[in-house]
């Protein structure tokens, strides 16, 4: 559940382990298994790591940002650039 909304797209497309990143509209982004990736099974409700491709403006479309140690999330910090 990310897209444009909640990307910084001024260069380029996210990236996703696995995946090549297909298509982004404002609230999802497309994915499709890269070919040396084909037996990768993704559900509903699992969850993909997505890397922006620009951190700046990507952080300042949020007010907090969570720090993840595998399937924790052990600290939230506040982002000062909220709106920059």
């Amino acid at each position: 559940d990310v897209g444009l909304k909640s990307l910084g797209m001024d260069h380029g497309n996210p990236s996703v382990q696995g995946f090549d990143v297909m298509f982004c509209s404002d609230e999802h982004t497309t994915l499709a298994p890269k070919k040396d990736s084909v037996n990768i099974n993704v559900s509903v409700g699992d969850k993909l790591r997505v890397i922006p491709a620009h951190i700046d403006p990507t952080m300042s479309m949020h007010e907090l940002a969570f720090l993840v140690r595998g399937d924790e999330v052990i600290d939230s910090w506040p982002i000062d650039l909220r709106g920059w």
